[in-house]
């Protein structure tokens, strides 16, 4: 009878979870809502307590799941409000996760896409996040205007330089300003930093340098590109340079990365890496 155990095992942990975890609750709820609505149509739905605008429901359930369900986010508290820097925040469900962890925290969001931002702004202020910071702007190693293609969901991304200017603008390619992190960083230093920014992260996190010394906690989704070179050591490294423990956990990876490459996705890696001072 030992093969019951594994085939009873997945219905039992579904029930005690719907038993026990608002969270994967509240998932599971919207999954059903959700599960016809087209990409990129909006609408406003209601979860753990809050009224939050989707522009894409098939982005939005995946993040609902990492951010609360998962809690890829969740750091402890330390005594003293904690200063919290959100590269690419989306339409904010990482500062409402923030909030409800660290209600006092001191928070500064990015986000470039002006259409995804609105969401941001209005997801954050109707569920209490009055004083967090938002800036509609690219995280970058310089200020200056950048080129930008939108996607209308979760994958919209900065250009590769090389293409800034050749690249002609478009029914989803704008201009977005950009900032530069260091001179962001040096007018607040921040504690945490979530930085989830499709890419750019290869040269946002170098330009940080020694302030990544000031940071108790850094959370960085990477993206390896199909076809290109990966940028993965310029992230460890100066993770590690600065005192980091370097964690690396797994979202998506070729299941045989010898073979040669079949498929069209953009994407070949996601992993999420985690700095933490020990």
């Amino acid at each position: 009878m030992g093969w019951v155990r594994p085939l009873f095992a997945p219905p039992a942990r579904h029930l005690i979870r719907l038993a026990t975890d608002p969270a994967y609750r509240a998932w599971r709820d919207l999954e059903r809502q959700l599960a016809r609505a087209p990409r990129r149509s909006s609408r406003v739905v209601r979860a753990l307590g809050m009224s939050l605008e989707v522009p894409d429901a098939a982005s939005f359930l995946g993040s609902f799941h990492e951010i609360f369900v998962e809690q890829t986010l969740a750091f402890p508290p330390w005594g003293t409000p904690p200063r919290i820097l959100d590269l690419g925040a989306n339409i904010g469900l990482s500062v409402l996760a923030f909030l409800r962890q660290h209600p006092d925290a001191v928070i500064t969001a990015l986000e470039p896409d002006p259409v995804v931002a609105r969401v941001l702004e209005r997801n954050v202020r109707e569920n209490g996040g009055r004083r967090v910071q938002l800036l509609n702007r690219a995280a970058w190693s310089s200020s200056g205007a950048l080129r930008f293609e939108s996607d209308g969901a979760d994958g919209g991304h900065l250009l590769p330089t090389a293409t800034f200017e050749a690249t002609p603008h478009g029914a989803n390619v704008i201009d977005v300003d950009a900032v530069d992190i260091a001179t962001l960083f040096d007018e607040g230093a921040y504690d945490v930093i979530k930085m989830d920014i499709e890419g750019a992260e290869a040269v946002v996190l170098p330009a940080l340098g020694e302030r990544l010394r000031r940071v108790r906690y850094l959370f960085v989704e990477y993206h390896g590109a199909t076809g290109r070179p990966s940028t993965l050591a310029t992230l460890i490294a100066p993770m590690e340079a600065a005192g980091l423990t370097v964690h690396v956990h797994t979202v998506r990876a070729r299941a045989h990365p010898f073979r040669p490459q079949s498929s069209t996705e953009p994407l070949e890696q996601i992993l999420h890496l985690y700095g933490v001072r020990r």
